[in-house]
This record gives structure tokens, sequence and C-alpha cells, in this order.
């Protein structure tokens, strides 16, 4: 709450400078997580009292044909061979497309799609993808991926994030050597 206020002091003033406001700020949420007493949804309403532009775009999950689009161009494959896996998919998915992708690595991770080395082609079977249990939130698939790995493994990604979105590879070397 004390970020979103300090977002609003800095836009409210930059509104009033007399030479004009060369600032642009773009945010984003979750709409399926915020709700009418959500702190967004009210620094959203004061930016509008205030009379400072705010521009909504909502969206939503990518087109079966999209996501068709994808794994056909992902496996090499003619699209029309890919639209039985890709209706499955995004049933699964809801045309999340980065729940997708995730939910098509874990396929592999289960050997429910496969490379054939006979056939040189990807092979799968959608009745035992769709039989196949999955939440749709992109935060238990990844869990479930982080808790399939060794303690080791999981201790050392936990030390890893601490130092942000990058990390010197020596870093990372003495952090495996543990």
């Amino acid at each position: 709450e004390r970020s979103l206020g300090i977002i609003q002091s800095i836009l409210s003033d930059a509104r009033g400078d007399p030479g004009g406001s060369c600032l642009f700020f773009a945010g984003c949420y979750r709409d399926t997580e915020v709700d009418n007493i959500h702190p967004v949804t009210h620094f959203i309403n004061e930016l509008d009292s205030m009379d400072i532009k705010c521009t909504t775009i909502h969206l939503d999950g990518i087109s079966e044909d999209a996501l068709n689009s994808i794994i056909s161009d992902t496996t090499c494959m003619f699209p029309r061979l890919c639209k039985p896996l890709a209706a499955v998919v995004h049933r699964k998915t809801g045309g999340n497309p980065f729940f997708a992708l995730e939910f098509l690595g874990s396929l592999v991770d289960r050997c429910l799609l496969q490379f054939s080395q006979n056939d040189l082609r990807w092979n799968w079977n959608e009745c035992e993808i769709e039989s196949t249990d999955v939440s749709l939130n992109v935060m238990h698939l990844l869990n479930t991926k982080m808790t399939a790995m060794s303690e080791s493994m999981q201790s050392t990604l936990k030390v890893a994030s601490c130092f942000g979105t990058k990390i010197d590879s020596r870093i990372v070397s003495s952090l495996t050597s543990f």
C-alpha cells in the first residue's frame, strides 16, 4: 500500500508540472486476485478522481489457434497434427501462455509427451493428457516442480534467489560445491 501511495504522489505531482508531464507509469495486476476493496482498486479510483488518465488493458489467455501455432513451431510439426494436443492443453491451461508452456514441460517430464527417434516426431496420447489432474494455478505447478528437486538443489535455489535476477556464475559454482 505504501508503494502505491508513493506512486500516486509522484503521478499527482507530475500532473501539476506547468511544463507538462513527461511521466509514464505502467503497472500490472491479476484481476482474479483484486476485488473492490483491494488497495490496487482504491489506487486506480484515486487516480481517476484526480483526473489522472488511467488506461486499463485486460489480457485474456491466448486462443486455441494461437496455442496450436506455438506448439506447431515448438515441435516442428504441421499445425493440423498438433491441433488435438493444442485443444487439450488449451482446456487444461485456459490459454495462459506461461502456464501452457510450463504444462507442456511437465508433460515431457512425465513422459506424456515424448520425441520418438524412430518416427522423428513428437508423440502423445490425448486421452492420457486429458485425464491428467492439473490445477489451473501456475504457482501450484511451479511448487510441484520445486518439491520434486533434491534438497540440495532447493537450498541452492533459495540462496541464489537472494541475489536477485542476476547471479555471477562463480557464486553459483560455489553454492553447488557444498
